[in-house]
Order: C-alpha cells, then sequence, then structure tokens
C-alpha cells in the first residue's frame, strides 16, 4: 500500500496497540517516502480541570 501524502501524522500514548500502529505508519512512510511525525498523546482526566493560561 502506498500512500499519496507528504507528511503523516501518527499519535501515539505507550500502549501495546499504539506501537503497532507506530510500525504500520513507519512502514508506510518508508515505503511512499513520505514524512513521518508522531505526536505522544497524554490523557488528561475531566475531572481535572485548568484555568485560562495554564498548560500540561
Amino acid at each position: 500500500m502506498r500512500l499519496d501524502a507528504k507528511r503523516l501524522l501518527v499519535p501515539v500514548n505507550g500502549k501495546s496497540y499504539s506501537e503497532r500502529t507506530f510500525r504500520w505508519a513507519c512502514q508506510m512512510a518508508r515505503e511512499s517516502k513520505t514524512e513521518l511525525h508522531a505526536v505522544y498523546v497524554i490523557e488528561v482526566p475531566l475531572s481535572q480541570s485548568f484555568g485560562v493560561g495554564d498548560f500540561v
């Protein structure tokens, strides 16, 4: 399978299914000569609130 894109963005979070997805994305990017970007996703509980100007 070849991608018709210049860049590929893949979210990761350290779970086993995320690792498999990242490996797949690496393979697709390599085969398609596509730029790969990974974003590490941190789950923030809904019970935790942030004020204006606060950052995670």
